[in-house]
């Protein structure tokens, strides 16, 4: 942050699920590498004063790192001075969506079936294991297209804002565990005859797993995908628990709310503000 300095950002909001934010890259900022040595010593890769800036060179810069008895050197190749960058943050399903490619061990690869189906495997895990998940991804803006002179100009209404066809970068979850007094505040309002209904702005799988954690479901749970599909509809009859996602709330009619909330236990998932009122 101190080398980068923002020229616009949209920050997440509940309605898009990301944020994104045009970076100026400070023309000496450079980029930490991972280092591999023979040495057995530990060195912070963190800590400033393991490293020693040498004279800069018109194209790269050097730094050198002592890691126990031997010295070594590491070239950071500089970004063109003036070129900016595009950085987008949030849900993993939203963030990949407008990605053309990813980053595997420095190298840039086309997005294929083949990567999607490993990416819906990882992301599906850390859910499950009721984590909250950040998807991230890049692009470097042609300095032509781009110019410095147009910093003042971003705006995501006027859609001047670049954010398709971004290189996608990795996952990170989140451990946010629900307070240690939510499952027996829930046990004692369901003893009551008080039901419980989840709306929460998290993905299916990882709003399914806290509200198992909590005691909000304690049954096998359908994920309401279709309800007019008769296949479905025969599927979800037999099953006391439900997660609904956001994105079919919209076109649920009053059969299908009906149908859905004559269900014990249920969970809406990847809400917007507006469904929340709606659910309200």
């Amino acid at each position: 942050r101190y080398h980068n300095r923002i020229v616009f950002e949209l920050p997440f909001n509940s309605r898009n699920k990301f944020a994104i934010s045009v970076v100026a890259p400070h023309e000496k900022s450079y980029s930490r590498l991972t280092i591999n040595t023979d040495s057995h010593s530990t060195t912070d890769l963190n800590d400033e004063s393991n490293f020693q800036e040498t004279k800069p060179k018109p194209s790269h810069r050097m730094r050198c790192i002592s890691l126990g008895a031997k010295e070594h050197e590491a070239q950071v190749t500089e970004r063109p001075y003036g070129r900016r960058v595009v950085i987008m943050k949030g849900a993993p399903e939203v963030v990949i969506a407008r990605c053309s490619h990813y980053m595997m061990r420095g190298l840039r690869h086309s997005i294929d079936d083949d990567f999607k189906e490993e990416f819906q495997a990882v992301y599906e895990s850390f859910g499950s294991l009721g984590e909250r998940v950040l998807g991230f991804a890049w692009k470097e803006l042609d300095a032509e297209l781009y110019p410095p002179e147009m910093d003042s100009q971003y705006s995501w209404e006027k859609k001047n804002v670049p954010a398709t066809g971004l290189t996608f970068l990795g996952l990170m979850s989140l451990v946010d565990l629900p307070k240690v007094t939510v499952p027996k505040a829930i046990k004692d309002c369901r003893s009551a005859g008080v039901r419980v209904i989840m709306v929460t702005g998290d993905h299916e799988i990882t709003a399914e797993a806290i509200a198992r954690q909590v005691g909000i479901i304690t049954k096998p749970a359908f994920h309401q995908i279709q309800l007019e599909d008769s296949a479905n509809m025969e599927e979800a009859t037999h099953m006391e628990a439900i997660v609904v996602h956001g994105r079919t709330i919209q076109g649920m009619s009053e059969l299908d709310w009906n149908f859905v909330l004559s269900k014990p236990e249920v969970v809406f998932s990847r809400t917007t503000p507006e469904q929340k009122l709606m659910i309200v």
